[in-house]
Parts: structure tokens; C-alpha cells; sequence
């Protein structure tokens, strides 16, 4: 990556940052699924969990990014 240009670097980084988010969130919502399909837990008593904001994403951006710095 480190012969890419700067912007489409940061691009990319903000692409992969939100794909992992995204991963993680779907996840989330999948457990979430499940336990209420075993009836572990009543859908009235869940708290589903919001989407990756974009201040999320691009503090991702900035871990991936430091990560491909160092190495």
C-alpha cells in the first residue's frame, strides 16, 4: 500500500474500515437473532445495537492506518 497515493490510500483504509464494522455489527445483530429465535431472550428486552457511525469508521481508518505505518 505504501506506493498508492495519498488519497486513494485513505480510500481504501476508510473501505476496509468500514467493512470490518459492518462485519461486526452484523454479528452483533445475528446473536441477537438467535437468542431470540431459542427464546433466551424476549425481543420487547433487546437493545439492538446501532450501525457504524461515520466517527467510528474513520477512527477504524486511523487504527488500520497506524498499523500499515508501523509495519
Amino acid at each position: 500500500m505504501s506506493t498508492k497515493n495519498p488519497t486513494r490510500l485513505r480510500r481504501e483504509l476508510l473501505e476496509q474500515a468500514e467493512h470490518i464494522l459492518r462485519e461486526h455489527h452484523f454479528v452483533r445483530m445475528e446473536r441477537i437473532r438467535c437468542m431470540i429465535d431459542c427464546g433466551e431472550i424476549k425481543p420487547s428486552e433487546v437493545v439492538f445495537p446501532s450501525p457504524p457511525s461515520a466517527e467510528e469508521i474513520i477512527i477504524e481508518a486511523r487504527k488500520l492506518y497506524h498499523f500499515i505505518k508501523e509495519n
